[in-house]
């Protein structure tokens, strides 16, 4: 996908996209880069799309309100360096914040620059593996908190409720340490009125 042109010409054709032809210019303020993302076909909450620029404003911003063409240019250097994934997995969503959100961008970027639409936060939502469902503390660590991606979430409430009578790795979520946190876990997300993850 990106092998066709080098990343600074995706980078180049992804600001075009969103400064150039929108008529904004050499500089984007947060709520424009916003509204340029939606304009071409990029759906990503507001947290994503503030790390994303601020990933791009880098750590001395020549203005904290905006990134300016050269801080975007400057980029490419950077996620050249990082390899373009087409999913996510759990050992990446652990990794550091920063490297995350770079990987994210180069999706953002090779898709704006290729007029592709983009779901950022589909894309964020891990794709767990057999082994994934079947590691106890990874799966503790899903179900006692809610703020991971609700379908993932569903995804492990579905795996434990299919296999836990029959799985000799998931009978450890039943031993004496960690049945307290099983069962904590599980109200917790049985109790999730906002994702209606309940239903």
């Amino acid at each position: 996908m990106a092998d066709e042109f080098s990343m600074k010409q995706y980078v180049e054709l992804a600001w075009n996209k969103l400064a150039v032809q929108s008529g904004r210019g050499d500089a984007l303020t947060q709520a424009q880069f916003d509204i340029e993302l939606e304009r071409n076909s990029i759906l990503a909450d507001p947290d994503v799309s503030q790390s994303m620029f601020k990933y791009v404003q880098g750590t001395t911003p020549t203005h904290r309100k905006q990134i300016q063409n050269h801080e975007f240019l400057r980029i490419s250097t950077a996620l050249d360096e990082i390899p373009l994934l087409s999913e996510l997995t759990t050992d990446l969503m652990a990794a550091n914040e920063h490297r995350k959100v770079a990987i994210t961008l180069k999706q953002v970027v090779v898709h704006i620059a290729q007029a592709e639409s983009f779901n950022v936060n589909a894309y964020l939502t891990v794709k767990l593996t057999e082994t994934d469902l079947n590691n106890v503390d990874l799966l503790l660590q899903y179900l006692s908190s809610r703020e991971y991606d609700w379908t993932t979430r569903l995804r492990v409430l579905e795996w434990v409720t299919a296999n836990l009578e029959t799985s000799d790795a998931l009978r450890a979520l039943t031993s004496d340490d960690n049945i307290g946190p099983f069962l904590l876990g599980w109200m917790c997300q049985c109790l999730d009125e906002r994702s209606n993850l309940a239903m």
